[in-house]
C-alpha cells in the first residue's frame, strides 16, 4: 500500500521526477480550505453571521477545484476515465473555479474587515459576471483547439496533444485571476489609506495569488520557456496564500471574540446593579465592578475561580448563598430573597437577590446568574407608606364608625383630617368628591363646599387628571395604586407621592376610594444634595491624586532647575532657558496647589485673623480685577470676625469670586462683597441638608450679571467646567473656593437665576483665640556638610534629584527604594547615619511604618518626612526628632531644613 502511494505521487500529476505537484497542489491545499471551510461553516451555524458563511461558500468552492483536479489526474493514471476525455473538458472549470474562490474570499474578507457595502456587492456582481463571460468564451473555443491541433496518442494510451498554457484562453484566464486579485488589493490599500485596521495576512494572500497568475501569464507570453523556474514557485505561493486565508480569518475571529468578550465585560461594569454569574459548582465565572468592589470589596481577578467560603467571612451567609444557588439549579426556576448585609464599607443595606439558572447549546444548566439591588431606600419608602396607611386606616374606620351617630366625633376627625400633612380625598364610584380636608381644598384653590359633590375631573387639574386617570380606574376594580407625580403649585414645581385605596363595603364591593397626596420635595430635594456632595468628594479625591503625583514630577524638574542653575555663569545664554524653566514649574506648582485646594488636601499655614481686615487689605487687587465698568461696594462686619484659617487662601477665595463675578458682567454691573456674623441652629441644618451648628462668618458675594440656569449651578464647583469659550478659562477658579471652604470646614451655597445675577454665600466657622506664627525667611547661600544621609524614595526621578543636592553640598547618600529598602539599609549602616529622608507613601512598607521600625533600632534618629499631601497624612502628628517638608521639595530649602536638622543637639538614649 506505501509502495503504491509512492509510485502514484512520483507518476501522475506532474511525471517522474515531480512528486511535490500532487502533494503542494492538491493534498495540501484541499487539508488548508477544508480547516477553513470546516472553522467558518461552524462559525456561521454558532453566530449565525453571514460574513462567517462567504468564507465558507469560498472555502468549499476552493477546495472543491483541488479535489476536482486530484481526482481528474488520479482517475487518469488509475485508468478509470482516460485522460484525453478529462483534458477535454476541465481546464476552463478548473479555471473558473479558481477564480471564483478568490472573488468569494475577497467579497468575505471585504464584508469582514470593512464597511464596503455597495463596493463590495459591485465586485462580486462585475467579477463573478467577467468570469462567467471569460468562460462561455474560452470553452467552446478550447475545445475547437483541440479538434484542430490534436494528434495520434503516443507512449501507449497517454493523450499527448495541445497543451492548455498553449491556448491564448489560459492568458485570459490568467489576466482576470491578476485583474480580481489587484481590485482586492486596492480595495485593502484605500481602507488603510482611510486609517481603517490593515488586514496584512489577507493582503499577502492574495498578493501571492496576484504574483502566481502573473508569473503564469509571462510564462504563457514566453511560450511555456520559464515553466521549469515559475512552477515550483507558483506552487508556493498558491500555498502560502490559503495559509495566509486560515491564519487571518483565524486571528481576526479570535480578536472579534475577544472584543466581544471585552465588551460585554464593560457593559457589565456600566450596569449600577451587582451582577455575577457561577458554575453548577457554585464557583465564580464572573461579575461586574460594582459586585467586586462594592459587595465583595476584592478585584474581579481574586473572585473568579472562588467559592462562597473562600470569599464570605460569615460561613453560616455563605452557606445561605450555597444553598440558594443549588436550589436554584436544581428547579432550573428563579430564586429571589431579601437580605439585610453589611458592605465592605461598612454600610448597612438591605439587598434584594435574584438568581437564575443559564443553559449551554445542549439545554444543559451551565451555571447561574444572579443579580442584587440596593433596596433600602425602597424598604424605607414602603415602611413610611404603611405607616401612613395604618394611620389613615385608623381615622377611616374611626369615622366610619361614629358617622351616624356622633356630630362632636365627626367634627374631631375632621380637625385631625384638617391637622394633617397631607392631601385627602373620599370620592365615590362616580366619581363624586364626599370629601376633602384643608390641604386638598388649597390645593385645588377652592373652598371645601365647592368641591363636595363635583367630580374629579371637574375640580382636579387637566394635567394632573391625565396623569392620575389608569390609576383611578384601577383602583375602581379594587387595586390599590401608588405613583408618583410632578405638579406645578403657586409657580413652584412640587414632586407628590399619591395612593389610592379602596374602601370596600361588608359583601367586599367597591363603594368608594381614597386619594392620599403627600408632598415629597423636600426629600427628594435633600436626596439630590447628598449625591452632589458624594460626587464632588470623589471628584476631589481624584484631583488630589493627580497633584500628589504631579509634585513629584516637579520636584525633579525644579531641583534639577536649581542645580543647573548654580552651576552655570550668569553671561552663559542657556541661562534664561533654565529660569524660564524654572518659572514654569512654579506655575505648575500653583495648579498643584489649586487641585489640592479643591481636593481638601492643599497644605495650610492657619493663623488667627479678623476677616475683616483681611476684604480691606484685598480691596485694591480687587478692583484691579473687575475693571472700572463695573462698580465694588464692600460692607464690613459690626464686630470683629476672627477665624482661624490660612489668610492666603481666604484672599485667593476672595479674587476667584471677584473674577466670576467680573466675567458674568461683560457689559458692567455691581458686585458687592458683604460680612456679617451668622449664627446657624438645628432647623437651618434640616432645612438645607448641610451644615453643622455653630457661629459662622458669613462672606456674600452678589453681582449683577447674567446668572445661570438650574443645570449650570448644579456643576459650577466641578473641575475644569466652564461656560466659557475655549481657551478662555480653565474651569478650576470655582472649585478652588469650593475646595479651600470644604477645608476650613465650612460650607457654601449659591442662588442664581438667568438674568437676575449671582449670589455666593460662604460660611466659615469663628474662633476665639489669636495667636499669629511668623515667618522666617532663608538665607540666600546653602550650607554644606559632610554627613551620611540615608534616602528613601520610592519614585526613581524624585530621588535622583535629591541625592544629586544633597551630594553636591557634600553628603554621603545611600539610597532606599522603599521603606522596607530603608530599614534593612539603616540596620547595617546605624552608626553612621545622621538623618533620615524620607517619602510618607511609598510601597510595601510606607513612611510612617518604616519610621518606627527605624525608631525601634535607633530611638532618637532625626527623620526629615515629605510628601506632596499635608502633615495630617502621618497619624498622630510628628515627634521632636521629625520634620516636615511639602513637595514639590526646592533645593535651597532642603539643604538648609538638613543643616537645622543636624545641627540639633543629639539626645543622649534614655
Amino acid at each position: 500500500m506505501v509502495t503504491e502511494f509512492i509510485l502514484l505521487l512520483t507518476q501522475f500529476g506532474g511525471g517522474p521526477g515531480d512528486p511535490a505537484n500532487n502533494v503542494v497542489r492538491f493534498l495540501l491545499a484541499t487539508f488548508f480550505w477544508g480547516v477553513l471551510f470546516l472553522v467558518s461553516y461552524r462559525m456561521w451555524r454558532d453566530t449565525a453571521d453571514r460574513r462567517h458563511l462567504y468564507f465558507s461558500i469560498s472555502a468549499a468552492v476552493g477546495a472543491s477545484r483541488e479535489l476536482f483536479m486530484f481526482t481528474a489526474e488520479y482517475g487518469s493514471f488509475r485508468g478509470y476515465i482516460s485522460f484525453p476525455a478529462i483534458f477535454r473538458y476541465y481546464p476552463p472549470l478548473e479555471h473558473t473555479a479558481a477564480i471564483f474562490s478568490i472573488i468569494l474570499m475577497g467579497y468575505a474578507f471585504l464584508r469582514f474587515y470593512f464597511s464596503f457595502e455597495r463596493f463590495s456587492r459591485l465586485f462580486l456582481i462585475c467579477s463573478s459576471l467577467l468570469t462567467l463571460t471569460t468562460y462561455l468564451i474560452v470553452a467552446p473555443l478550447w475545445l475547437r483547439f483541440l479538434d484542430i491541433t490534436s494528434r495520434s496518442s503516443l507512449h501507449d494510451d497517454l493523450f499527448i496533444g495541445a497543451q492548455f498554457h498553449d491556448f491564448p484562453g489560459d492568458l485570459i484566464f490568467r489576466i482576470v485571476g491578476a485583474i480580481v486579485s489587484l481590485t482586492i488589493l486596492g480595495a485593502f490599500l484605500y481602507a488603510k489609506n482611510q486609517s481603517i485596521r490593515f488586514p496584512l495576512l489577507a493582503f499577502i494572500a492574495f498578493f501571492s495569488f496576484f504574483i502566481d497568475d502573473t508569473l503564469q501569464a509571462v510564462n504563457d507570453l514566453c511560450n511555456d520557456r520559464y515553466a521549469p523556474v515559475f512552477a515550483p514557485i507558483r506552487h508556493c505561493l498558491h500555498i502560502c496564500a490559503i495559509t495566509q486565508f486560515v491564519g487571518g480569518y483565524w486571528w481576526e475571529i479570535t480578536r472579534q471574540l475577544k472584543n466581544r468578550e471585552q465588551f460585554l465585560q464593560t457593559m457589565l461594569d456600566a450596569i449600577p446593579d451587582m451582577l455575577f454569574y457561577k458554575d453548577t459548582q457554585s464557583v465564580y465565572l464572573g461579575c461586574n465592578q460594582n459586585f467586586a468592589a462594592g459587595f465583595i470589596g476584592k478585584p474581579k481577578d481574586r473572585i473568579i475561580g472562588c467559592h462562597e467560603a473562600e470569599l464570605m467571612p460569615d460561613p453560616d451567609l455563605a452557606e445561605l448563598f450555597l444553598q440558594t444557588d443549588l436550589e436554584s439549579m436544581a428547579t432550573d426556576t428563579s430564586h429571589t430573597y431579601e437580605l439585610p448585609h453589611t458592605l465592605p464599607d461598612g454600610s448597612q443595606v438591605i439587598l434584594e437577590t435574584i438568581k437564575t439558572p443559564f443553559h449551554d447549546a445542549d439545554g444543559k444548566i451551565a451555571g447561574l446568574i444572579g443579580v442584587s439591588r440596593d433596596i433600602t431606600v425602597r424598604k424605607q419608602t414602603e415602611e413610611m407608606l404603611r405607616d401612613s396607611q395604618r394611620q389613615l386606616k385608623a381615622h377611616i374606620f374611626a369615622l366610619e364608625q361614629s358617622q351616624a351617630n356622633s356630630q362632636e366625633t365627626l367634627e374631631k376627625l375632621t380637625i385631625v383630617a384638617n391637622g394633617i400633612p397631607m392631601l385627602i380625598a373620599h370620592v365615590d364610584k362616580k366619581q363624586r368628591y364626599l370629601y376633602v380636608n384643608r390641604a386638598y381644598a388649597d390645593w385645588v384653590g377652592r373652598p371645601e363646599d365647592q368641591i363636595i359633590g363635583k367630580t374629579v375631573q371637574e375640580i382636579m387639574p387637566k394635567e394632573t387628571y391625565d396623569v392620575s386617570i389608569s390609576s383611578i380606574e384601577n383602583v375602581l376594580r379594587g387595586t390599590p395604586c401608588f405613583l408618583e407625580r410632578a405638579v406645578i403649585i403657586r409657580g413652584e414645581v412640587r414632586i407628590h407621592s399619591v395612593s389610592f385605596i379602596p374602601q370596600k363595603n361588608e359583601q367586599g364591593d367597591i363603594r368608594a376610594y381614597f386619594g392620599l397626596v403627600t408632598d415629597i420635595t423636600e426629600q427628594r430635594n435633600l436626596k439630590e444634595q447628598l449625591r452632589h456632595s458624594q460626587k464632588m468628594d470623589a471628584i476631589g479625591q481624584l484631583a488630589g491624586g493627580v497633584a500628589h503625583d504631579f509634585n513629584n514630577i516637579l520636584t525633579v524638574i525644579t531641583g534639577y532647575c536649581e542645580l543647573m542653575h548654580k552651576d552655570i555663569a550668569e553671561d552663559d545664554p542657556l541661562r534664561i532657558n533654565i529660569e524660564r524653566v524654572h518659572a514654569a514649574a512654579e506655575r505648575a506648582t500653583q495648579l498643584t496647589q489649586s487641585l489640592l485646594a479643591f481636593s481638601r488636601k492643599q497644605p495650610m499655614t492657619l493663623q488667627v485673623f479678623d476677616l475683616n481686615s483681611t476684604l480691606v487689605n484685598v480691596e485694591k487687587f480687587l478692583r484691579r480685577i473687575i475693571g472700572e465698568d463695573i462698580q465694588l461696594a464692600i460692607r464690613m462686619a459690626d464686630k470683629p470676625l476672627t477665624i482661624s484659617a490660612d489668610n492666603n487662601q481666604i484672599e485667593q477665595v476672595m479674587m476667584n469670586l471677584a473674577t466670576n463675578a467680573r466675567d458674568a458682567m461683560p457689559a458692567g454691573g455691581s458686585l458687592t462683597l458683604s460680612l456679617q456674623r451668622h449664627d446657624i441652629d438645628n432647623a437651618f441644618v434640616q432645612a438645607h441638608g448641610y451644615g453643622t451648628p455653630g457661629e459662622y462668618a458669613l462672606l456674600t458675594a452678589m453681582d449683577t450679571g447674567s446668572g445661570m440656569t438650574e443645570e449650570t449651578r448644579k456643576r459650577i464647583f466641578e473641575p475644569f467646567f466652564t461656560t466659557k469659550e475655549g481657551g478662555k478659562g480653565t474651569g478650576l477658579g470655582l472649585a478652588i473656593v469650593y475646595g479651600i471652604v470644604k477645608q476650613h470646614n465650612g460650607f457654601i451655597n449659591v442662588y442664581s437665576e438667568p438674568g437676575k445675577g449671582t449670589a455666593f454665600r460662604i460660611f466659615i466657622p469663628l474662633h476665639a483665640q489669636a495667636t499669629v506664627p511668623e515667618e522666617k525667611a532663608l538665607p540666600l547661600l546653602s550650607p554644606k556638610g559632610v554627613e551620611t544621609i540615608l534616602v528613601a524614595e520610592d519614585d526613581a526621578s524624585v530621588r535622583g534629584v535629591i541625592v544629586a543636592t544633597l551630594e553636591n553640598s557634600g553628603y554621603t547618600i545611600i539610597q532606599a527604594e522603599d521603606g522596607q529598602d530603608a530599614v534593612d539599609k539603616f540596620t547595617l549602616n546605624r552608626d553612621t547615619i545622621r538623618l533620615v529622608f524620607m517619602d510618607l507613601i511609598m510601597p510595601d512598607l510606607n513612611g510612617r511604618d518604616a519610621a518606627e521600625q527605624i525608631r525601634l533600632i535607633q530611638p532618637h534618629t532625626r527623620i526629615l518626612f515629605t510628601s506632596g499631601y499635608p502633615t495630617d497624612t502621618i497619624h498622630g502628628g510628628l515627634d521632636a526628632g521629625s520634620e516636615f517638608l511639602i513637595k514639590p521639595v526646592k533645593p535651597t530649602e532642603l539643604l538648609w531644613k538638613t543643616r537645622e536638622m543636624l545641627d540639633r543637639p543629639y539626645p543622649l538614649p534614655e
